[in-house]
């Protein structure tokens, strides 16, 4: 046993001898009874504001919740009430499309963090705070056909109620109207946008319903229907592939425009009534180190966005941007195995490449071509008010590149059944999970996303909401999703369900709150389960401390040992390799 005299005179070598007597479990002991004597709350030493910048790393919502369950002291219940460091946060955890939503210079700044800070929690954990349901009249089979008649924006839906009548509703307000055409033709594709309805018949003709003036007009259709987009009161309809032909369409004008794009892949269109723009993502191949357009059956190496202006009677050709190029040395991507989906703010574009094999130098091909990386890139709307007030100040551009995205992208019998709710936020059916959230976490371009099971499935469990038949959609390839960042919109067989990711708003036909009751019951239930479990595991910490019969002998050894010589002591428990994890330092 090691003296007390030669401990106060020769302490460094006193505690490399003690380090080296101590077991795996008597590390545990000493390291935890370090850590409770060295333990302090360093906030009161720190300024106020290199303490808001460390409180600033904390996720809003882990921000409302330290503040509203009281589980902070005064000070640091100051610092996390603070505008600057609940905006700091709200800026590194959300995108930057969507920081317009929160302003700490407003006077009600507080409520509106709370507000958006919980909406965001309850849309990337799949847990809406309400939830109603419009079901069909009669049952019916959802095939990809229909989801064509389907369309969302902005918490308003256009879906077929049957072939011939398109019924307009608002998950606030309820039914709004029904349209059809005179000769009562059957629609093949609908397009929403925040004043009208549009849609295409199988007799060639593109209608369109202004919901708010009641005005309204049609115009007929050289060819087939490929692509329909409405933004207000304009439409574009893509009507040819060799070469891609899209036409312009103003109900308030009666005008008509036609855009010819030629040879090359055209993946997604945006159309902006307000600039009088039409930007056409198409693929590109890397020719004299500039993107050119490409062949359609050929593959590519980059995508680009070219803008048409829509003034006069000719559309003429704006600029192009460049959203993704390859690097000169990789694999081209190949045309057969681009998916796409979005809608009319942002298009998401899946896609995969080889990986390089990195052990055989001496390869001539060094990409292995049967192990595939998997990508997603996002592609804002480039002419939406709210992306053009951030250009100045953005860090990242219109498009992000993600990698490690969902499998089923690459799959297009799934791209129906798939709800881009935000730039860095998608709700979609896995085939392990079921209803599955993606959250493509803040960061640098290449950012990997996490994947979490829908909550609702669990809230949904209870025995109440099994009698009352609160049912979540069918899984499957053939229903529709679409949302934003307060609904999320299926459509399957049985009717059109609605989510709500806002507490304060009510939906249409939500009836008693039946819902919102349940759902908070399971909450206080995961709550006490959480409390339950940390209690437990405290408990089994302090019993395997415990058992050791040498505690009163070290607790009294550091006792005597001065605070620096305790540093000391902590240094040599870190130069030994004990193997031992989840140590404090």
């Amino acid at each position: 046993m090691i003296s007390y005299t030669r401990l106060l005179t020769d302490i460094p070598c006193s505690l490399q001898s003690l380090v080296r007597q101590l077991s795996n479990e008597d590390c545990h002991i000493v390291s935890g009874l370090i850590h409770a004597r060295l333990h302090v709350d360093i906030l009161g030493c720190l300024p106020l504001e290199l303490a808001a910048g460390i409180a600033s790393y904390l996720a809003p919502w882990d921000i409302f919740r330290y503040r509203s369950k009281k589980k902070v002291s005064k000070r640091w219940n100051e610092v996390l009430s603070s505008p600057s460091v609940c905006s700091s946060s709200f800026c590194t955890y959300f995108p930057e499309q969507q920081q317009f939503l929160f302003d700490a210079s407003n006077p009600d700044w507080a409520r509106q963090f709370r507000r958006v800070t919980k909406r965001r929690l309850a849309l990337v954990t799949g847990r809406p705070y309400s939830k109603s349901v419009f079901p069909h009249k009669i049952q019916r089979a959802q095939t990809r056909e229909n989801t064509r008649l389907v369309s969302y924006h902005d918490g308003m839906i256009a879906h077929d109620l049957g072939a011939r009548k398109i019924r307009l509703l608002s998950v606030v307000d309820g039914p709004i109207a029904a349209y059809q055409t005179e000769n009562r033709e059957c629609f093949l594709e609908v397009a929403l946008s925040c004043t009208a309805v549009a849609a295409v018949t199988i007799e060639g003709y593109c209608h369109v319903w202004n919901y708010k003036t009641g005005n309204e007009g049609s115009f007929r259709l050289p060819s087939k229907t490929l692509r329909l987009v409405l933004d207000e009161d304009v439409v574009a309809v893509q009507v040819g592939i060799h070469p891609t032909v899209i036409i312009t369409w103003d109900l308030r004008s009666r005008q008509a425009r036609e855009v010819k794009h030629d040879a090359s892949v055209l993946l997604h269109i945006f159309l902006s009534a307000r600039d009088s723009s039409l930007v056409l993502i198409h693929s590109a191949d890397d020719e004299d180190g500039a993107p050119q357009s490409c062949n359609v059956d050929k593959d590519f190496s980059g995508i680009v966005g070219t803008r048409y202006l829509l003034q006069g009677a000719i559309p003429t050709l704006q600029d192009a941007t460049t959203y993704l190029k390859l690097p000169p040395n990789d694999p081209k991507i190949s045309h057969d195995t681009v998916n796409v989906f979005g809608n009319h703010d942002r298009c998401v574009i899946a896609f995969e490449q080889p990986l390089r094999d990195e052990d055989d130098g001496c390869s001539r091909d060094p990409w292995v071509h049967d192990r595939r990386r998997r990508y997603v890139l996002v592609i804002l709307h480039p002419g939406k008010g709210q992306h053009k007030q951030q250009q100045q100040h953005s860090k990242r551009p219109y498009a992000t590149l993600y990698h490690d995205p969902i499998r089923q992208f690459g799959d297009n019998r799934f791209l129906a059944s798939v709800a881009t709710t935000c730039p860095d936020v998608i709700h979609y059916f896995g085939i392990d999970m079921g209803l599955t959230v993606a959250n493509y976490l803040p960061g640098a371009n290449m950012a990997g996303a996490t994947f979490a099971e829908s909550e609702i499935q669990y809230i949904l469990m209870d025995r109440s909401a099994v009698d009352i038949q609160v049912s979540l959609p069918l899984r499957g390839d053939d229903c529709f999703m679409g949302g934003d960042d307060r609904f999320l919109v299926i459509v399957d067989e049985y009717g059109v369900h609605v989510w709500c990711f806002d507490e304060d708003v009510a939906l249409y036909g939500e009836g008693a709150g039946v819902y919102r009751s349940i759902r908070r019951r399971r909450a206080e239930e995961r709550a006490r389960k959480r409390a339950r479990q940390w209690a437990r595991e405290l408990e089994r910490e302090v019993a395997r401390t415990e058992t050791s019969g040498n505690r009163e002998l070290k607790q009294k050894l550091l006792g005597m040992i001065e605070r620096n010589d305790r540093v000391g002591l902590v240094n040599a428990f870190v130069g030994m390799d004990w193997g031992v994890e989840g140590w404090p330092w």
